[in-house]
């Protein structure tokens, strides 16, 4: 068998002499059939037979037909192509096996993206819990002046001003803090609870001098 390239590297072109006196090839006896050849020319190509088309003049035939009846004879010449449709077949399947890694990439990109996430609102859980445990001191604090300004004891400006400053401090740490979901909900009801103490501060602060006022105006009438 006889093997030359035509200079297109897509196709093989063959010229396989048939006679057994042949010293080009392996001897290949007539009253075989046309799929036999393609077994032969495999071993020698690598070219699978399903993937070849023999053409003997110019035609080609079914693999049960023989040789001999094709009319081929002592030094017949074929010429083996590459059958077109293996190469689209190779195509389909250099895509179908693309597609499939671009999807396994984006599935393990989604879940990269999901952990992120859930770390992302770990944090944000992690950070309004801090805030809220400063906020429960900050609220015993002015739960405490309350009770002092109520029993008449007097309680210095600057510690209603303190007191505000320090939740007001709590409140821009919610503001900075990026949440989603369940984290988004808990950081604004904690928005809401120091906003509430900031309130009740100032109400506390107001409540007192308006009892200093009015104490000292009761001195004033004593005198």
């Amino acid at each position: 068998m006889l093997v030359r390239g035509d200079g297109d590297d897509n196709n093989l072109h063959h010229n396989h002499e048939t006679a057994a006196t042949s010293s080009a090839g392996p001897m290949i006896k007539i009253d075989v059939a046309y799929g036999e050849l393609k077994k032969q020319i495999a071993e020698q190509t690598g070219l699978e037979p399903e993937k070849q088309r023999v053409l003997f003049r110019g035609k080609e035939k079914e693999d049960d037909v023989h040789l001999s009846s094709a009319g081929m004879k002592d030094k017949s010449k074929i010429l083996v192509l590459e059958n077109p449709t293996s190469k689209v077949k190779k195509v389909e399947e250099m895509a179908n096996i693309e597609e499939k890694v671009e999807e396994s990439i984006a599935r393990k990109e989604s879940k990269v993206e999901e952990i992120k996430e859930t770390e992302e609102m770990s944090k944000a859980f992690a950070a309004v819990a801090r805030v809220r445990k400063e906020v429960d001191k900050l609220s015993e604090r002015v739960a405490a002046i309350e009770v002092a300004v109520n029993s008449g004891t007097k309680i210095a400006a600057e510690e209603f001003g303190v007191s505000a400053e320090l939740l007001m401090r709590e409140l821009l740490k919610l503001d900075g803090i990026e949440a989603e979901g369940e984290a988004k909900l808990q950081r604004k009801a904690e928005v809401g609870v120091v906003s509430i103490e900031v309130a009740n501060t100032m109400f506390i602060y107001l409540f007192h001098l308006f009892s200093v006022h009015i104490f000292n105006r009761w001195l004033k009438n004593l005198n």
